[in-house]
């Protein structure tokens, strides 16, 4: 009942002004935030648990908002700006992804923002692959299929940010056998190619110019050697790790 009230009196401002709400500091916005009414209460609490179980299994806190307009204001900036305000993200470095949905008939689109971890797992091209994935279900008005989808691509790259790609044995393999077989054909070709003008001479004498052998005597002197020492570039520590940010979004 009291999320109901909440997102009623959100719904409220959103449509007076169009501006972001404002959120006390001890409270904080539930991570399905269904302002524009595109879901069931039974679709909306599936979903819920769904994204709190991502948050308890990563630490990374995934949210869904939908709002009847963002009143004309730039898709990235409203939902940066929302994410701030609603308290999302968790830990230091407040991690987590925001998609958010602007059913207004003028300006009418979809946004993924992505923060620390989130930014980490949310890149651009990923941000554009689940817009594709997503899009024919939004235009059809299949929000929670939609909403499934990215939420399965969010816990698909989030595990990978976190423990990196999935190692594959035989893929490894392949690709192994591959660059052995490309380098092994790379080589003997060239061999090949500086023994195009060489023939064989039956007498080792026809291998000698006459008059060029004349050593009476030799010997090797190691004088001196040089090194050169260069300094290793350090790394710069100056920006914060939680200052990672992506986003990208479309139309539907």
């Amino acid at each position: 009942m009291r999320k109901r009230v909440f997102a009623l009196i959100l719904v409220l401002v959103l449509c007076a002004c169009a501006a972001i709400p404002a959120f006390a500091a001890e409270e904080k916005a539930p991570c399905v935030l269904d302002l524009a009414g595109l879901l069931t209460e039974s679709e909306a609490k599936t979903l819920e648990a769904k994204l709190e179980a991502l948050a308890d299994k990563f630490s990374v806190e995934v949210a869904i908002l939908t709002v009847p307009t963002c009143g004309g204001k730039n898709h990235g900036d409203y939902a940066k700006s929302f994410y701030r305000e609603a308290g999302y993200g968790l830990g230091e470095n407040k991690d987590g992804i925001l998609l958010l949905i602007d059913m207004d008939e003028d300006n009418r689109g979809w946004y993924i923002y992505g923060k620390a971890l989130g930014a980490d797992a949310m890149t651009s091209s990923v941000i554009e692959d689940v817009g594709e994935d997503m899009t024919p279900d939004l235009k059809r008005g299949n929000y929670a299929d939609a909403f499934d989808i990215f939420v399965e691509c969010c816990e698909e790259r989030i595990d990978i940010a976190v423990n990196g790609e999935p190692f594959n044995p035989v893929v490894s393999l392949v690709i192994s056998l591959v660059i052995g077989l490309v380098l092994a054909l790379i080589i003997t070709g060239v061999m090949r190619g500086k023994l195009k003008s060489v023939r064989s001479q039956r007498a080792a004498a026809n291998y000698v110019r006459q008059g060029s052998m004349n050593v009476t005597q030799s010997y090797e002197l190691f004088l001196y050697k040089t090194v050169q020492r260069r300094e290793r570039p350090k790394s710069s520590s100056s920006g914060s790790s939680g200052s990672r940010e992506s986003g990208g979004g479309g139309s539907f």
